[in-house]
């Protein structure tokens, strides 16, 4: 039997996705602070196509062998991926568009690194504003040792992102008891850590227009539950 690989797959879902979420602020719809000229906002368009075309004839692909255990995994991960791919494409609807002589005359992949490093540049702004935290302070708000916290994000019931060589934790996460915060990570599945942060940050409709953090006195199955959405193809 022949093993199927999506790891270049992976690498150009993560590199579009990553370039649409920080191109169209997903933070802040009402405060999107990017703009793209429409040139730019098709070729994405046309990327993303591609890449959900090429991933959907993988998947039909992989479940001609979908009897053995390793390719049903294949066929999950693969189904997350597209479904990625297709919420890039509906932050691109909103992103606004700029005339093609208001903006200066860089390329496609000029326009993708500009994106990404304002991507990486908001990460370090958010370790200085509060809106991700140390190791220390969220062991400290956790009333735990910092080895316990590395221990607890090793067993998969807490998430890190890696900005200026060394593990942040979003400050959302000291708005939750350990425990709680445990169930609704296990309920985000295997979703990135930008991904699972996008979540955090929210305001969601379910939750009456509040956040996860905000919401769970009252509302923790129901987060529980969006989070399985949110992780679900």
């Amino acid at each position: 039997m022949v093993k199927i690989s999506r790891g270049l797959f992976k690498v150009e879902v993560s590199h579009l996705v990553l370039t649409t979420i920080f191109m169209g602020d997903v933070m802040h719809k009402e405060n999107v602070r990017h703009t793209i000229t429409n040139e730019i906002k098709q070729k994405l368009k046309r990327d993303i196509d591609s890449v959900i075309m090429g991933g959907e004839k993988l998947n039909r692909y992989i479940e001609t062998g979908a009897e053995a255990s390793h390719l049903r995994t294949e066929v999950k991960a693969l189904r997350k991926d597209i479904e990625k791919l297709k919420q890039s494409k509906e932050i691109l609807e909103w992103i606004p568009v700029v005339a093609e002589t208001s903006t200066p005359n860089i390329s496609y992949a000029e326009s993708v690194q500009n994106a990404q490093a304002r991507g990486e540049a908001r990460l370090v702004d958010w370790t200085r504003d509060g809106t991700l935290i140390d190791s220390k302070t969220l062991a400290d708000l956790w009333g735990i040792t910092r080895q316990a916290l590395d221990a607890a994000r090793n067993r998969g019931e807490v998430f890190s992102l890696w900005v200026k060589g060394q593990h942040w934790y979003p400050g959302e996460l000291g708005k939750f008891e350990r425990t709680t915060f445990a169930r609704i990570n296990e309920a985000l599945g295997d979703l990135d850590p930008s991904s699972k942060l996008v979540f955090l940050l929210h305001k969601h409709g379910a939750l009456k227009g509040r956040t996860p953090a905000d919401a769970a006195g009252d509302m923790l199955n129901d987060i529980i539950r969006l989070a399985g959405g949110w992780g679900r193809d």
